[in-house]
């Protein structure tokens, strides 16, 4: 509890109008001041909240003072809580020996003086501030106490322990251990190491590292073996080969460690050895196993590309009998069908053609894709009308082919609408196309300066097959599709976040443009 820590003071008598004078004498204090107008209402406040005094009539109803005195201290929480009491009546000597004996520590007569019963309350209330920061004190160094003394005691007893202990993990360990001299000969090997070596101790003691080390690995070990005791290194490790008494070979993680004297100096070198052997041929599987995977993931891209390629082809095919067909048509409306249908389709294949021809099989860059498809439509549809101009301004986004496949027929259909019919008798005019990625949904405009849209046409209830494909498809993609006729007609379709793929960061917006013609 800081200095500036309010405490809560306890305000107890039977008339209002006190307990409001107190409040305004006590405001001073700056201290959480609680009223209670009934002996009953304070030991409901002394039972919910901590009090630090409690200033009460001596005389009241039901609950006088001293009986409330009495049982305030009889509580263990309030034994030592500071009671004032207020009487408006002389109080013999033996009426103030009965208030001390039952908790008071402080009297004060009617009519009261706002000085002295701010300076008492502030006394008592600061000796409770004290006391609390005190005991908290108290309690936080007993806690050391005890923590340093668990901690020595712990301490005391791994010492006690250490030298078995150690003697223990050395025998029974279940990697290799041996202590070394600056000859690399051996002075002590536990049993691991015996058996990971196929010596026994009587074998090894007569032994020097080199005698059980890979022809090929001993020189760097050497090495680094000697910079432990010329003090260039306190410890190294490395995994190098063994050669086994049955002249087996082992493949093993050495860690070795330099034991010095007081002064400082490499005296030994305690050195571990973990058998590796394991790690080291599933090392070699995985090695082939990833060359193995490798290779058939490169047969899947050959094959990826292949079928791009078959459908884009098929496509194509299917566009070219379109036609075809449409060449032997004499109807308007129908050749007009037929261009769009082979419109549709191509914007099929050059999906399909687009994946095939980049590295990424699975994402297409549809800002790319915009471009191309815009380039053909503007020499299909305007090819008449050099005044059409078609502008972009793309975020760089890359799609997958369940997604790219519907929005380039949407944006197929809202193009060549706006081609075939806001621009009549060769008008000039503009189609602006705007890709952007913002806060989980992709946006896709398509929007001309043409004649606009007609005003009492409904293009959700059309029977334009176009429109009816477009809001079918947006509606397959989670999406919504809005339309503004001001100044022209604009398109608007937006698709939720888990329908589209931002390729790395979302890069500036870049700006093209196309002359139809």
């Amino acid at each position: 509890m800081s200095e500036h820590t309010k405490v809560n003071i306890l305000m107890v008598d039977d008339q209002p109008g006190k307990l409001l004078s107190y409040e305004a004498i006590l405001s001073e204090l700056g201290e959480n001041l609680i009223k209670a107008g009934s002996g009953r209402e304070a030991l409901e406040h002394l039972l919910k909240t901590d009090i630090a005094v409690v200033l009460m009539d001596v005389s009241m109803p039901e609950l006088d003072g001293f009986q409330l005195a009495e049982m305030i201290h009889q509580h263990p929480r309030y034994q030592k809580t500071a009671i004032i009491f207020i009487s408006a009546v002389h109080l013999t000597d033996l009426d103030q020996l009965r208030g001390y004996e039952h908790g008071a520590v402080d009297y004060i007569s009617v009519p009261v003086i706002p000085e002295l019963l701010r300076a008492k309350v502030s006394v008592f209330a600061e000796l409770y501030r004290k006391t609390q920061e005190l005991e908290q004190l108290n309690h936080e160094l007993e806690e050391r106490v005890a923590q340093r003394t668990a901690e020595l005691e712990a301490s005391t007893a791994r010492l006690r322990e250490s030298e078995e202990s150690f003697r223990a993990i050395f025998d029974n360990a279940g990697i290799g251990i041996s202590v070394l001299n600056q000859d690399t000969r051996f002075l002590k090997v536990n049993t691991t190491m015996q058996e990971m070596l196929g010596y026994s101790a009587a074998e090894a003691l007569n032994m020097q590292m080199d005698a059980c080390t890979h022809p090929e690995d001993m020189l760097s070990d050497m090495d680094l073996f000697q910079d432990v005791f010329a003090g260039r290194l306190d410890r190294y490790q490395v995994e190098k080969r063994y050669c086994r008494k049955g002249g087996q070979l082992l493949w093993g993680r050495f860690t070795a460690t330099s034991i010095k004297d007081a002064a400082g100096q490499p005296q030994l070198v305690i050195g571990m050895l973990e058998d590796i052997t394991e790690r080291k041929l599933a090392e070699a599987q995985i090695r082939a196993s990833e060359e193995r995977l490798k290779a058939a993931l490169h047969e899947k891209e050959v094959l990826l590309k292949e079928i791009h390629h078959r459908v884009k082809n098929n496509l194509q095919v299917i566009a070219s009998l379109l036609y075809l067909q449409s060449n032997q048509l004499k109807d308007p409306d129908a050749l007009a069908l037929f261009e769009d249908t082979q419109n549709r389709v191509k914007s099929m294949a050059l999906i399909h053609e687009s994946l095939y021809r980049t590295g990424d099989l699975a994402r297409l860059n549809f800002a790319d894709y915009i471009h191309c498809i815009g380039t053909d439509l503007l020499q299909s549809y305007a090819a008449g009308n050099s005044h059409i101009r078609l502008h972009t301004d793309l975020d760089e986004l890359a799609f997958d082919v369940d997604t790219a496949v519907p929005c380039g027929l949407i944006l197929n259909e809202l193009l060549t609408n706006a081609l075939k019919y806001a621009f009549p008798d060769g008008r000039p005019g503009e189609i602006h196309i705007v890709l952007r990625a913002k806060e989980r949904h992709m946006t896709m405009s398509v929007r001309d300066t043409g004649v606009g849209f007609p005003a009492d046409l409904d293009f959700r209830h059309t029977e334009s097959l176009g429109l009816q494909l477009v809001s079918m498809l947006t509606e397959q993609l989670g999406g919504t599709i809005t339309l503004t006729c001001e100044r022209g007609t604009m398109f608007t379709v937006t698709f939720p976040y888990d329908t589209w793929h931002v390729r790395g960061e979302v890069h500036a917006p870049q700006a093209d443009t196309h002359r139809g013609g």
